[in-house]
């Protein structure tokens, strides 16, 4: 916003009223098309709002469902650092969670990952099986968990990315 706020001194001659309103003006257009207030001054939008508008505001509604979740007795916002969107194929289901090969990213959309991978998603509450589909646009998040060790069927230790999904409860002082 620092950078909107410079070129608004300069544009419009620097009036207070002239700058406030104008700054609330670029952070209402940021939201609207998928932009964050800071990003807006920078000229960044989520890859998503650009490429598909409808999917972005479908991914906005699903997120806002279930926004609250513990994780190792945490209560986390899915708005923090570490959560990540993900989707794919489920190739087996324990007592802690389900294996995936699919896809993560992280919900800013930087750092998309590269290819499918096999991970464990921890405490994922529904009921799934085997080939079942985690659909891209189902919104599914859960927060980055390290690594999950296992004995495969033939002995061997095998060790896979971890997400964990938590439990999801209301805001923090909310009864």
């Amino acid at each position: 916003m620092a950078l909107a706020l410079m070129w608004l001194v300069d544009a419009y001659g620097g009036g207070d009223e002239v700058i406030k309103q104008r700054a609330n003006e670029l952070r209402a257009k940021a939201r609207e098309s998928g932009q964050s207030a800071r990003g807006a001054s920078l000229g960044r939008q989520h890859p998503m709002a650009k490429r598909n508008p409808e999917a972005w505001a479908v991914r906005v509604r699903e997120l806002g469902k279930a926004p609250w979740r513990v994780v190792d007795g945490v209560t986390n916002h899915i708005s923090s650092p570490g959560w990540m969107h993900f989707y794919g194929r489920v190739t087996g289901v324990n007592g802690d969670g389900v294996f995936v090969t699919g896809r993560y990213e992280r919900l800013d959309g930087r750092e998309p990952m590269a290819g499918e991978r096999d991970f464990f998603v921890r405490h994922f509450p529904f009921s799934v099986a085997d080939g079942d589909r985690i659909e891209m646009g189902h919104w599914l998040v859960a927060k980055e968990a390290g690594t999950y060790r296992y004995v495969t069927v033939l002995g061997a230790m095998r060790t896979l990315r971890c997400l964990d999904y938590g439990a999801v409860v209301g805001p923090p002082g909310k009864k």
